[in-house]
């Protein structure tokens, strides 16, 4: 599955590329979210340069129309629960490359678990 832009952010790019700020550098936070009752307390926080990972149940919530930063859900989770046909095209299928990459760029990294 390709990777998908998310309309209406300034920085749209795939996992291999680091999320930057205007300037250039390396400021977003990584938000993991593993469940999906655990979006409720993430969402309100996300920056718009914030990546968000949906991890494990987590990826139920990429069925549902989300917002707030550049969106990811990692695809074994996603084949596992039977979600790939049922994702939002704004949600950007991962693999664990991707997570490790996403990992690697960001200056954060935050677990969220409900």
């Amino acid at each position: 599955m390709p990777a998908r832009n998310l309309a209406g952010l300034r920085r749209t790019k795939a996992p291999d590329q680091p999320p930057r700020n205007r300037y250039g550098l390396i400021v977003a936070t990584l938000h993991l979210v593993n469940k999906p009752a655990a979006w409720d307390g993430c969402h309100p926080l996300l920056d718009v340069e914030d990546v968000v990972l949906l991890i494990e149940d987590g990826t139920y919530l990429a069925q549902q129309a989300l917002s707030g930063a550049t969106l990811y859900a990692l695809e074994p989770d996603i084949r596992a629960r039977g979600l790939s046909q049922r994702i939002q095209s704004n949600i950007r299928p991962a693999s664990f490359d991707d997570f490790v990459r996403l990992v690697e760029s960001c200056e954060r990294v935050v677990t969220w678990s409900a």
